[in-house]
């Protein structure tokens, strides 16, 4: 039984383990070590450590001097480089984005007494190793950017080429969808947390997440590599917030009514009076350690109540069906996630989302309610993630949902 247990993980890893470009929730780090004659150094160790989570992975340099970090949860990371006979580097305040490859080349002085060589500061956000085009939507972004009915994938448009229009799909009249190069946003290919989040009937965005989980996504409109399948138009790769060592929170509230809008048209071509309206929308986050360095965890809730009303006017036809009627729409978004940093060479995420709404189908101005329908959507995912690096640039990620 022991044996079949062993050779069962041995597949697992045969198939699974990739290449540190083939990883679609981390990033990476990479680069060459010389010395101050530019020739490289061998054996040098290299650590990457996440203050806020205590994540740590470490690796050496081969004989050409390169080094690879791969399989780093997205964060801001602080990077050392170590030899005997050389004084230490450091450089802080690394940020490492989901799917993208950080560089970072380093030069080694001969040790001095006590003697180290501390760098700060930003990397750009510049790609070497791919060709693909599109651009990050980091958490500076997503915090700081207006955004009207705070649905994140809208956060797109800022990357050059990409536009918004409504969903393709008549059952989410209340959501807009990303558009590259004129598109209608059908084609596009949805991954959260590695997972699948595609409509398979008629396309786009299937699950909506609180936009308080998002922590970044990448946008991809051209040029993507193999990896990511089902598209030809573009694919959005996003990553949810992970708790850290330190318990922190957030709480928001919004209140629009009749006094901040204006009359339909719908309602100055027959004449009505304006009608009220009422949107509240709610909700926060919270997150923090379970264990310090080891285990954290992290919440996000949202809600939204929409109540509006709709004149319907047959035109003389049916004058017994003509009138105001109530329009309501409801939303609910919820989400837990669990993180682990189980080994210095394996990570473990579980995240569990839901998604619920409602409201009516097919209200026009020429529709009595008899002939409109009632739109329900109950959406669930769980979501497993284990990351391991088996050396090198050997990554397994295996992601079931």
């Amino acid at each position: 039984m022991k044996r079949t247990i062993l050779a069962a993980l041995a597949l697992l890893c045969a198939f699974g383990a990739s290449t540190a470009s083939a990883q679609q929730t981390t990033g990476n780090i990479t680069g060459r070590i010389v010395d101050a004659q530019g020739a490289a150094v061998p054996g040098v160790t290299l650590t990457a450590k996440n203050s806020q989570t205590g994540f740590v992975r470490t690796e050496q340099s081969d004989a050409e001097g390169g080094y690879l970090l791969n399989g780093l949860p997205v964060g801001t990371y602080d990077v050392t480089a170590e030899l005997q006979g050389f004084a230490k580097f450091e450089r802080t305040g690394l940020i490492v984005n989901v799917g993208q490859t950080t560089p970072v080349d380093i030069t080694l002085n001969v040790a001095g007494l006590q003697e180290s060589v501390t760098v700060t500061g930003e990397s750009p956000l510049i790609d070497t190793a791919s060709s693909s085009v599109g651009g990050v939507i980091d958490l500076g972004r997503v915090e700081n950017l207006p955004l009207n009915g705070r649905q994140f994938a809208n956060l797109a448009a800022t990357i050059p080429g990409v536009g918004l229009g409504f969903h393709s799909d008549p059952t989410k009249s209340t959501q807009y969808s990303p558009q590259i190069g004129g598109g209608n946003g059908r084609n596009l290919n949805y991954q959260i947390d590695g997972g699948d989040n595609n409509d398979d009937t008629v396309g786009g965005l299937l699950q909506l997440f609180p936009l308080e989980a998002i922590q970044e996504f990448n946008f991809i409109t051209s040029r993507y590599k193999a990896e990511y399948g089902r598209s030809n138009g573009g694919v959005m790769n996003i990553v949810t917030k992970s708790g850290t060592n330190r318990m922190q929170g957030s709480a928001f509230t919004l209140f629009r009514d009749t006094k901040m809008n204006a009359k339909t048209e719908n309602e100055r071509l027959s004449g009505s009076d304006k009608q009220d309206y009422r949107r509240y929308q709610y909700g926060g986050s919270f997150g923090g350690p379970i264990v310090t360095d080891r285990m954290h965890y992290f919440g996000a809730f949202e809600r939204t109540q929409q109540d509006t009303f709709q004149v319907v006017n047959t035109l003389g036809l049916f004058p017994q069906f003509d009138g105001i009627f109530p329009t309501p729409y409801r939303e609910t978004l919820g989400t837990g996630k669990v993180t682990a940093n189980l080994t210095a060479a394996q990570y473990l995420a579980v995240r569990y989302g839901r998604n619920t709404n409602s409201q009516p189908y097919g209200a026009d101005p020429r529709t009595p309610p008899s002939g409109w329908g009632l739109s329900k959507n109950s959406f669930n995912s769980l979501n497993l993630n284990h990351n391991w690096v088996l050396g090198g640039s050997k990554l397994n990620e295996f992601i079931f949902q």
